[in-house]
């Protein structure tokens, strides 16, 4: 089951739907399945930082992460993605190499 769930994970991460919920809750469900040592092997082989980022900074995507100025609940969207990636990696320091080149790869 574990497996499958990553599978569908990774193939949504081609077509995240452009909302602040899903987007936001993506660095959760990333934290989720790098909980033991089988999820974490498994999510570190599917490579999903590259795909993640990339769809990040598509013109679609911008448009969700944009600040609101409310008393929306969720906030900032980009920043609140930001903290929760930094959670990820401060929980998963084996994480912190394949997110940096997936950075620096996007920026370059």
């Amino acid at each position: 089951m574990f497996v499958s769930l990553l599978t569908f994970i990774v193939s949504i991460c081609h077509q995240v739907p452009a909302t602040r919920e899903i987007l936001g809750s993506l660095p959760n469900v990333f934290s989720a399945l790098c909980l033991n040592t089988r999820g974490l092997g498994s999510f570190v082989r599917c490579d999903p930082f590259d795909r993640l980022f990339k769809v990040l900074l598509s013109p679609v995507y911008l448009a969700a992460m944009r600040r609101r100025r409310s008393s929306d609940p969720m906030g900032d969207t980009a920043s609140n993605l930001g903290n929760a990636m930094d959670e990820l990696m401060r929980h998963q320091p084996s994480l912190k190499v394949d997110a940096t080149y997936a950075i620096i790869k996007v920026i370059s």
